[in-house]
């Protein structure tokens, strides 16, 4: 018997757009068209910020901990509180999602991470840890559920596959080259290292609100 699903495929939704009197082709980008899109090229620092910040602090965890005596039984816990605090939003940030929509949440997601950073930057007690990677958890529940959403608002579903496997290129390779990058970083000690990445996420934060105005930028496709 044939199955009757043909509302999830993506030529399925395109025909759809164009009996309804739209036109697909300004729903749907190519992988091509969507690198050469300018909001898109804003929207890059921000989704390499969780994977990137998250992997460089976790492979140099002993260097921050010698410097600011915290024990590696404190790490771990903190580790534990990461991951228990992202499957609750990745379980539940969805229902944000639809909410508020993946746009507007843009804005917003980075929020707990930046502030756990703060924590981290000026707080020398062993209870900042486990708040820390609590609110970096937070931020990266978020982020998981919101960026495939965003793609599939901003450049339709019909080349959603090619996009998103070019978005985990960019995460795969930031993630690869963070651990290096953070060994240099922290030969400018913790604190400085630390203010820079507070730097990146604040930057984050204004190229959110530059994406979602369309300030400076245009959508037509090259």
């Amino acid at each position: 018997m044939r199955r009757y699903d043909d509302f999830q495929r993506a030529d399925t939704v395109a025909k759809a757009q164009l009996q309804a009197g739209g036109d697909a082709g300004a729903t749907s980008w190519s992988r091509t068209q969507v690198l050469r899109d300018r909001r898109f090229q804003l929207l890059i620092p921000i989704f390499l910020f969780i994977p990137f910040v998250f992997t460089g602090l976790v492979f140099n965890q002993s260097v921050i901990a010698a410097e600011r005596g915290f024990s590696a039984e404190l790490m771990a816990y903190g580790l534990s509180a990461y991951g228990l605090v992202r499957v609750v939003f990745l379980l539940f940030g969805g229902d944000l999602i639809d909410r508020l929509g993946p746009g507007t949440l843009l804005r917003f997601a980075l929020i707990p991470a930046v502030a756990g950073l703060l924590l981290l930057l000026f707080v020398p007690y062993g209870w900042v840890v486990p708040v820390f990677f609590g609110l970096f958890g937070a931020s990266a529940g978020t982020d998981a559920v919101m960026m495939p959403a965003l793609w599939a608002e901003r450049y339709g579903p019909r080349y959603l596959g090619s996009i998103k496997s070019t978005v985990r290129l960019f995460v795969v390779v930031s993630s690869a080259a963070a651990p290096i990058v953070f060994s240099y970083g922290l030969r400018w000690g913790v604190e400085g290292w630390l203010g820079v990445l507070v730097g990146y996420g604040l930057l984050c934060f204004g190229l959110a609100w530059l994406e979602y105005s369309g300030v400076m930028t245009r959508r037509d496709k090259v």
